[in-house]
Parts: C-alpha cells; structure tokens; sequence
C-alpha cells in the first residue's frame, strides 16, 4: 500500500508538471497576442481582448495565472515607456473630434461679436448638424458639465494630459465611462447667438492649454 500511495504521488506530481508547462507554453502564445491587440486603438480589439483574457484564466492553476498577468502588466510598462519618450509623453491626435471647418485658432484672436482681442484656450470648429463628436484619445470621462442648454465633457487621457469638448448635445458618455479613440460621445450642437454648429475643443497638458494642432501627426496634416 505504501509504494502504491507513493506511485500515485509519483503520478499526479507528473501529471501537475506536464500541466503546468502546458499552460506555460500556451501562456507565451496569449502573451504575444493579448500584447498586440493592448497596443491596438481600436474598440473591437479592446472587447476581444477582455474576451481572451476571461476565457484564459478560467483554465489556468493560480501560479500561472500570477505569472502571465505580472509578466503582461510589466511589459505593458516597458511598452508605455518606450512610446512615451517619443510622442510627447504618449498623447497625439490623428483626427480632430469633428469633421468641418476651423473657424477660430488657438491662442491671441479677435472676437467677432465684440471686435476685442481675446486668448483661445481652444480652436471652434464649425461643422454641419448632427456631427458624430468622437473621442481623440484613450481616457477616462472626468465630467460631463450642463450650460445654456449644451454640455461640455472633460476627458482625461493620462499624464496629465486632457481635452475639452465644448457644444455639444445628444450626449452619449456619463461620468467616469472609460473611452477609447474614435468613441462617439455626443453630437454637435449650436451655441447661443450662433447661427451653425459648432464645437469646441481644447487640449490641456496639465500645465495649460496648449494647441491641439501642435498634437496632429504629420500624416493628417
């Protein structure tokens, strides 16, 4: 009975090791995987992503489970690192939230109602009715603030880094949502004393707001 309780251990220690470099194995492959759709900015990859990593964690020992999402947090991390030292601290723009016309620039301009100088801290875009106003970056929804009948949303894309959309109406976003680019958040509206549609949109890289157009990559230029 003794040498058969040690056989059996002898067995199932075996059979726990082949299991486990499995799981290994298979870990590298979701690894390299689940690395390229995170770095992928797209909403279909983001969902598919969540998706794997569900389903692999349900068939995985806790050691495994503890090795693959250190290992994918730490290089998420290195990953972070190395985009960030060459676009500006990891924030850019491949799209203006809306498609249309700019209308008023960034920094020192005139004001057309007044006829005074004023400081932009924010370029107005006029666009037609019923424009899709999308998200420019990954964040997090800071506030979603009402005034004079339209809204203004607050998104906070990391590193301190944050932009402002000023106008709009149909709103599609609550407060603390997570986005990601290209997420629609509201539709255009038309301020007060304006006969079009307009929004408004402002950078902030949390020292002050800077010019967006300073953030659009060269190819959309």
């Amino acid at each position: 009975m003794y040498y058969q309780n040690q056989f059996n251990r002898k067995k199932t220690q075996k059979s726990y090791s082949v299991k486990l470099a499995k799981q290994l194995g298979i870990m590298l492959i979701f690894f390299v995987i689940l690395l390229l759709f995170k770095f992928t900015d797209n909403p279909n990859t983001v969902k598919i992503n969540n998706k794997i990593r569900e389903i692999f964690y349900q068939d995985m020992t806790k050691e495994v489970t503890e090795v693959f999402k250190n290992r994918l947090e730490s290089s998420e991390v290195v990953f972070n690192n190395l985009i960030n030292r060459n676009d500006k601290k990891g924030f850019s723009l491949e799209f203006l939230p809306v498609e249309g016309k700019i209308v008023s620039q960034f920094g020192k301009t005139v004001d057309e109602t007044t006829k005074k100088e004023v400081f932009n801290n924010g370029i107005l875009i006029e666009t037609k009715e019923g424009s899709d106003v999308k998200a420019v970056f990954d964040g997090v929804v800071e506030s979603v603030e009402t005034g004079t009948g339209l809204v203004t949303i607050v998104i906070d894309h990391g590193n301190q880094f944050k932009s402002v959309y000023g106008f709009l109406s149909d709103i599609k976003v609550n407060t603390d949502d997570r986005v990601v680019k290209g997420t629609v958040i509201g539709k255009a509206g038309k301020p007060e004393n304006s006969n079009s549609v307009k929004l408004y949109f402002e950078v902030d890289d949390g020292k002050q707001p800077v010019n967006p157009l300073n953030y659009l990559k060269a190819s959309t230029n």
